[in-house]
């Protein structure tokens, strides 16, 4: 079996006053998050090269396949797979990574310094957009997540409730009943509350 080569379409490419040629740049594509998406969208000769590529590979370690699985498996039972690492702090924000047994890749975490109760995975405190309207012309007013925790620390757990709510009289009459407080200190003291761990109930 022949080794599959990838076609070569020079380029040159500057940079910093240094000039170069590069063989392999029209391979970028600008629309890989599409490409990651959707593999039909891949440039057809990249495909074929990378399928050229895969049975080659396959052809040559046809025989060592039975070892692979007994590698991966004893590399597997060392990994803990239900992992977090130590939060990295930077300014007003922490930042983690989180592995667990159902995904493929790791789930990057991010979530402001001294904020606890709310965590947000990715970059949804500035993707993830909160949108109302103040009933006039014109009136659409957007906000990130970012900018409603700072506006209101309570607001992102009001919404995120009410957006479980049924949206009718009801869901409305449940919603009135929430009461959201930032901290441990609360105006309900009056009511005698208890803490119940649902760990020890059986």
């Amino acid at each position: 079996m022949k080794i599959p080569y990838l076609k070569k379409k020079p380029e040159l490419k500057s940079c910093h006053d240094v000039t170069w040629e590069d063989n392999y740049s029209w391979i970028h594509q600008k629309n890989i998050l599409e490409v990651l998406r959707d593999k039909n969208k891949l440039l057809p000769e990249v495909k074929d090269y990378l399928e050229e590529e895969n049975k080659y590979t396959d052809h040559h370690l046809e025989n060592t396949k039975p070892i692979q699985k007994k590698l991966f498996d004893e590399i597997k039972g060392r990994i803990k797979l239900d992992d977090e690492s130590l939060p990295y702090k930077d300014h007003t924000y922490e930042y983690w990574t989180k592995t667990t047994k159902t995904g493929n890749y790791s789930i990057k975490l991010r979530k402001k310094i001294n904020s606890d109760k709310i965590e947000l995975s990715g970059d949804k405190w500035k993707q993830k957009v909160y949108i109302r309207h103040t009933g006039y012309p014109g009136g659409q007013r957007k906000l990130t997540a970012e900018q409603l925790y700072n506006k209101s620390s309570t607001r992102l757990v009001e919404n995120a409730v009410r957006g479980m709510l049924p949206k009718n009289k009801l869901g409305a009459v449940l919603y009135r009943n929430l009461k959201v407080f930032s901290g441990s200190e609360h105006t309900h003291e009056g009511l005698n509350p208890t803490t119940i761990k649902l760990s020890k109930l059986k």
